[in-house]
């Protein structure tokens, strides 16, 4: 009788356990979706947080996660809206980074030149800027060590070339449909109607991917829900995690500082054309 009575609950268990995955699974990914736009809204009519866009997907990854753990780290949840920052622009350099150093070995002819919407170019940066999120994530949420974090996080990575690569395919269609309702602005990069894919595309792949594939690894233990509920959690990481979160914190604060000049110099520029203009 009380074999029968475990083997029901057990089973109970499992299917409860199925449904709640299922639904985190629905969450993160309608969560990414939700990120997605927001970054194409941000892009349209706010043309001077163009390039820390990678706030929105970053905070959203962020607050899943700790919704998910049931804590509220902030240390943890500053040191990955940081990372995705720079996912964001190691997404956007590298492949150019890439294409000077195949011409320096002489694998690739030094006069030839690339399209940067070119399928191959968006699936290399799917894989970077994946790569960093996946590597932040798992340093700060999960217990990842050693060479296993990056390990890992080249693995969890190639969905995110893949990503990159349906991005591009379907740029023009979704190019397409953006230009029935408004008129695809020119302000940053030659064409950015031809990110808006991505945006979509590979945010909401890449919280679906966290949300499918990373509860197979363990929580931080300071973050389990074992553990007593608390407003944060001290940054308890290994050596090269402490280095990895210090990079990504002053790469931030330096290209916030470099870009908050530009945009002032931008703005003066065109205050004293104004009042050259007047005169």
């Amino acid at each position: 009788m009380s074999l029968g009575i475990s083997v029901e609950m057990s089973s109970e268990t499992l299917i409860t356990n199925k449904s709640r995955r299922f639904g985190t699974i629905l969450a993160f990914t309608a969560a990414g979706m939700l990120s997605g736009i927001l970054t194409v809204t941000a892009v349209i009519y706010l043309d001077p947080v163009d390039p820390f866009v990678g706030i929105i997907f970053g905070t959203t990854v962020a607050v899943s996660l700790a919704l998910r753990q049931r804590m509220w780290p902030a240390g943890r949840i500053i040191a990955l809206i940081a990372s995705s920052v720079m996912a964001y622009f190691a997404a956007i350099w590298s492949p150019g980074l890439i294409t000077e150093l195949l011409r320096s070995l002489r694998i690739l002819e030094t006069a030839s030149s690339f399209d940067v919407f070119s399928p191959a170019i968006f699936s290399i940066a799917g894989f970077v800027g994946a790569f960093v999120i996946m590597l932040a994530v798992l340093l700060l949420f999960f217990q990842e060590k050693g060479w296993r974090a990056p390990a890992k996080a080249s693995a969890l990575a190639l969905p995110g070339a893949l990503l990159g690569l349906i991005s591009s395919l379907a740029s023009a269609s979704i190019q397409e449909m953006a230009a029935q309702w408004l008129t695809l602005s020119q302000s940053w990069g030659p064409r950015p109607g031809q990110f808006y894919s991505a945006y979509l595309i590979w945010q909401t792949g890449m919280a679906f991917v966290i949300a499918a594939l990373l509860p197979l690894a363990a929580p931080v233990p300071s973050l389990s829900k074992n553990s007593a509920p608390a407003a944060g959690s001290p940054m308890k990481l290994s050596i090269g995690g402490k280095i990895f979160v210090a990079c990504m914190l002053a790469g931030t604060v330096v290209l916030g500082f470099f870009e908050g000049q530009d945009l002032y110099r931008t703005r003066q520029d065109q205050h004293h054309a104004e009042k050259s203009q007047g005169h």
